[in-house]
């Protein structure tokens, strides 16, 4: 199971001198956690967190740029019964005022 939460940080106004083509800078991070059964070894959860890595890993997509991935990492608490691995990215945008 993938478990996808995006968090947007503060905004900034970019411009060029005039208001006219002014823009809104929005920064964000992109959180991923994988989760698979518990016992089952963890070769599966780390295969799909390097396809999602490279699927990522400083692109741009639809006028959001993504930088490098961090991760995956292993959380310490996972939910009972599962292994999970978390994976990063920061990204940033471009809203037309």
């Amino acid at each position: 199971m993938l478990q996808g939460e995006v968090s947007f940080g503060s905004g900034e106004i970019t411009s060029q001198g005039d208001q006219t083509d002014a823009n809104t800078l929005v920064v964000g991070l992109l959180t991923l956690n994988v989760f698979t059964e518990q016992g089952i070894g963890s070769g599966g959860n780390f295969t799909i967190c390097k396809r999602l890595r490279d699927l990522y890993n400083r692109i741009t997509v639809s006028d959001v740029i993504f930088d490098a991935v961090v991760g995956p990492e292993i959380l310490s608490q996972p939910p009972e019964g599962k292994f999970v691995t978390q994976l990063r990215i920061t990204f940033e945008t471009y809203e037309e005022l």
